[in-house]
């Protein structure tokens, strides 16, 4: 599944195992996880989301409403311009 594309946590669902299984054997294989990463945030979803939460929207539901992680939501809050 490794040859394929699949991730850990893709791999680990399918054959219903636990993620630390698959590492174990890709490590033991020399082989590194396959990774998908989300899209970055465009300047404008940023801006939103910041003031989504100074208006203090909870995190979660800015991550439902914009279609992103909570850890891209807080990321973006965290590493906000300062002036």
């Amino acid at each position: 599944m490794h040859a394929q594309g699949y991730t850990p946590l893709e791999i680990a669902r399918e054959k219903e195992i636990g993620r630390g299984v698959v590492y174990y054997h890709l490590n033991r294989r020399g082989l590194s996880p396959h990774r998908k990463n989300k899209p970055e945030l465009t300047a404008r979803q940023r801006t939103q989301i910041e003031k989504a939460f100074k208006l203090g929207e909870p995190i979660s539901g800015i991550a439902r409403r914009f279609q992103v992680s909570e850890a891209q939501v807080r990321y973006a809050v965290r590493n906000e311009p300062r002036t």
